[in-house]
């Protein structure tokens, strides 16, 4: 028998996260210091009106990985940065300007060991600023709440200005619950094995489990920074990011791992354990696949046990022209769907429309964070 989701009433199922940028908004272009928010603007072309669906859930940003980069910078810059994106309007020098008013955050909890900087072998990929998030809990299953400090910061300033719907997601597993003991791929690139083994030890799945779940419950009990900061519930949990592209070894540019469709069926199944003995009614997501084509296999691989505990499916906008597949799969059971990832052509800003076009208007818009 499939539980019941209380969470989400009947209202709020099948909603679509939609582009982070306000038609008719200039946006600062963010890169990797304070004087980035002077940069020349950008404009989106989406329009409010074209939404046709009425259960729209808003826009919204990932963290990964400008919060790591922004949490840093000094004030007042950092501080501007964060009225522009989550607040609807504020004054500067005497002005009224008109921010974003994002609704949708997306927590990154980190893998990466605290201090360390993963090398890039692959010539072709550039190194990534504030990539490599600090895993919170230690190798002796403690936890140190002073990491990750500046995403962190972003958090809670984006609580303070009105944020109200959040995902906690993880790119891997801490680094010392791998094979490798690197976040990024269990091989080389430059191995005869390949990329597309799971880093993950299935010794320590229902540890991940365990830490996904202890983070969600402490944002949410005791607050973002400790007692007294504000609190974060966090709507859904997703174990994965792009779990079956074959780019998953050390020396990639940022966390990540492969995770055959056994595996994150088991993950699935002992992250609700953990959320069910912590009381908390925290939903599941899964599997934030690199495109629309892959999401539909991934789903349809996992075990039904692992599809009776998901709450929503995300998957991200780089490719895939098909969207009934999805559509069918998020109706068949009642969740949601959301669009947790898209980006310009080439990864560039551009003010150019997205490439991908669906062929039905479902889900609608140029949905993303």
């Amino acid at each position: 028998m499939e539980r019941e989701r209380p969470r989400f009433p009947a209202r709020l199922r099948r909603l679509v996260l939609v582009p982070a940028l306000a038609a008719g908004v200039a946006v600062p272009v963010l890169q990797a210091g304070p004087a980035s928010a002077a940069s020349g603007p950008i404009t989106s072309p989406v329009n409010p009106n074209a939404v046709i669906q009425d259960d729209f859930q808003g826009f919204g940003t990932s963290l990964a990985w400008w919060a790591d980069v922004v949490g840093g910078w000094s004030e007042p810059q950092r501080s501007e940065i964060m009225d522009l994106l989550f607040s609807d309007s504020f004054t500067k020098n005497g002005q009224t300007v008109q921010g974003l008013d994002m609704s949708v955050v997306r927590y990154n909890l980190g893998a990466s060991e605290p201090g360390v900087e993963y090398p890039v072998v692959d010539p072709h990929l550039p190194g990534r600023n504030g990539a490599w998030i600090e895993s919170l809990i230690k190798p002796d299953g403690t936890y140190d709440w002073t990491l990750d400090q500046r995403q962190r910061w972003v958090l809670e300033q984006s609580v303070q200005r009105g944020a109200s719907t959040f995902e906690l997601f993880a790119n891997s597993a801490p680094w010392f619950m791998t094979h490798s003991g690197i976040p990024s791929g269990r091989y080389s690139r430059n191995s005869w094995q390949g990329c597309e083994h799971s880093n993950i030890r299935s010794d320590y799945e229902d540890d991940f489990a365990d830490y996904m779940a202890t983070v969600a419950q402490r944002f949410e009990t005791t607050g973002i920074n400790g007692p007294g900061s504000p609190k974060v519930d966090f709507e859904t949990i997703e174990p994965f990011n792009e779990p079956s592209n074959g780019w998953w070894c050390w020396g990639n540019n940022q966390e990540g791992t492969y995770v055959p469709a056994w595996q994150m069926s088991n993950i699935i199944s002992g992250l609700q354990s953990e959320l069910d003995s912590r009381s908390l009614d925290t939903g599941i997501s899964a599997t934030d696949s690199n495109n629309y084509w892959l999401v539909v296999s991934e789903y349809d691989s996992l075990s039904e046990a692992a599809k009776a505990e998901l709450d929503q499916i995300n998957a991200h906008g780089y490719a895939g022209s098909d969207a009934e597949p999805v559509r069918d799969r998020v109706e068949a059971r009642d969740m949601r769907f959301w669009q947790s990832e898209w980006g310009p052509r080439a990864g560039a800003a551009t003010t150019s429309p997205p490439s991908w076009t669906p062929r039905s208007n479902w889900p609608p818009g140029s949905p993303t964070t």
